[in-house]
């Protein structure tokens, strides 16, 4: 092989690996928009399991045993009354 010859395969394979990056940073935002509506739509189903398909002896158990628990129950179901009541001590 001649002392030179590895240059143009050199240059090829740096213009190859330098044209990719734009492609990259596009198929990158694609994955991190995608994936944010994957999360979004994990993050509803959640909340819908939590306030509508639990049974209310459930919930009471879970989120009864302080007010704290009680009060972040309530607002995130956002519940018409009281479903869950603290524990009386």
């Amino acid at each position: 092989m001649r002392p030179l010859a590895w240059k143009p395969i050199v240059l090829a394979l740096a213009l190859l690996a330098l044209g990719g990056c734009a492609q990259y940073g596009v198929a990158s935002t694609a994955v991190k928009v995608g994936g944010a509506k994957v999360a979004d739509t994990a993050a509803a189903e959640a909340e819908w399991t939590l306030c509508n398909a639990i049974t209310v002896g459930a919930a009471r158990r879970r989120y009864g045993v302080s007010q704290d628990r009680a009060d972040a129950y309530n607002a995130l179901c956002e519940t018409s009354g009281r479903i869950v009541q603290p524990d009386a001590e």
